[in-house]
């Protein structure tokens, strides 16, 4: 019996906070432990999630180069990894054959019919004259109404499409119908719900509160890639000056660093996956419909086992934010206890 444990990569955009460590990446540093200790192998693979959006917006705002923020970042964190014995198997870093593992995964996807190239609809900036997505546009959240970029609702959990957020400037922004690739999550809505049923023991209250708005209706097709000028080209399916959407290139960024580390990856292992609450959309619904179309591709990768979710630390009323720069740095609570002992 192998666990493969997975830990969300965190945004290379300033180092590890009090929020993160105390959350997924401690949590699953403690689950490894206690699987080691009667006797299980482990795999705890944690990697930076380079090409998210949050990377180019904080350099940006602090006017850097974003290859160097993410260096630097990519290095504080790895050190307060250290730091705090956070005991990973694998710190992966992007290289070219990760690139080339993506693509090649999503053509099979392609190929096998899985996912598909449809007329969506986006929002398009006329100022900037982009099209914005994630960090680059803030709204109401459709669901809770809270204030949300783009992407999900880190209040509620609830995904959001951009062209849906409330209250952002008509004037500004515009729908558009563009070419975009998709995943009809819809299409594979029985098999899902069918595998959280299977694992629900896991789930947290807040997950499972979620779990149940979200598939007490129709899902929502993905967007599978955008116009955002930066990460993986999806010119490999002929959708020329797009890029594969993060969120989705994160799962099978999971598969590559776990066989980069471990080898060959049966079908009967467990995986489990750590995250914060804000995410769950992503890996429950979306990472687990791409595992699912895996498998009717040809992959024999296991599908998830657990999804174990922590909600926020709050600082002064607010959640702590590397983009706002409301939190308290990992490194900078350890050197004040050494310091205090």
């Amino acid at each position: 019996m192998t666990y493969l444990i997975a830990a969300p990569p965190p945004t290379p955009n300033g180092d590890l906070h009090l929020g993160h460590l105390s959350g997924p990446y401690l949590g699953a540093d403690i689950f490894k432990r206690l699987l080691k200790q009667r006797g299980i192998n482990t795999y705890y693979s944690v990697s930076t999630d380079d090409n998210q959006s949050y990377v180019e917006k904080t350099a940006i705002k602090l006017s850097v180069d974003a290859g160097d923020l993410l260096r630097d970042s990519r290095a504080k964190i790895a050190k307060t990894l250290e730091v705090y014995s956070i005991d990973v198997d694998c710190f992966g870093k992007q290289e070219s054959s990760y690139e080339e593992f993506v693509k090649n995964f999503f053509s099979d996807l392609y190929k096998f019919k899985q996912i598909s190239i449809c007329e969506v609809d986006v929002l398009y900036d006329r100022i900037e004259k982009s099209y914005p997505v994630e960090a680059f546009v803030t709204g109401y959240c459709p669901h809770c109404f809270d204030v949300t970029c783009g992407g999900i609702c880190e209040t509620c959990g609830h995904p959001n499409s951009g062209v849906d957020l409330l209250g952002i400037d008509r004037r500004r922004y515009e729908i558009r119908k563009e070419q975009r690739l998709v995943l009809d999550i819809e299409s594979m809505h029985q098999k899902i719900s069918d595998h959280l049923q299977k694992i629900n023991s896991h789930h947290r209250p807040a997950l499972e509160k979620l779990l149940d708005s979200l598939l007490s209706k129709s899902l929502d097709p993905f967007i599978l890639s955008y116009k955002i000028g930066t990460g993986i080209d999806a010119e490999f399916i002929d959708l020329k000056d797009q890029q594969i959407n993060v969120w989705g290139e994160m799962y099978p960024g999971h598969m590559y660093f776990f066989g980069k580390e471990k080898g060959y990856i049966s079908p009967d292992n467990h995986y489990v996956q750590f995250l914060g609450f804000d995410n769950s959309y992503f890996y429950t619904l979306v990472h687990l419909s791409l595992a699912i179309a895996a498998r009717e591709s040809g992959y024999d990768w296991p599908l998830p086992s657990a999804f174990i979710t922590n909600q926020f630390y709050n600082l002064e009323a607010n959640k702590f934010s590397t983009s706002k720069g409301h939190l308290i740095w990992a490194r900078n609570l350890a050197r004040d206890i050494i310091l205090i002992s």
